[in-house]
């Protein structure tokens, strides 16, 4: 992956592989919900642990 450019590194199937830029924004991907609902999860352990710290 060395010298690489206009590319957007990511994983598939738990192997890191590089997309062209232009495809990032122009294919339409279905997103596993399991990531949405993991940020929700995350987001509010940040929410309680800045209200430990104030």
């Amino acid at each position: 992956m060395k010298n690489e450019n206009d590319k957007m590194v990511g994983m598939v199937n738990k192997i890191s592989t590089l997309t062209p830029l232009e495809e990032t924004w122009t294919k339409k991907k279905d997103m596993d919900l399991t990531y949405l609902k993991m940020n929700e999860v995350l987001a509010a352990q940040q929410v309680k642990a800045l209200e430990v710290t104030v």
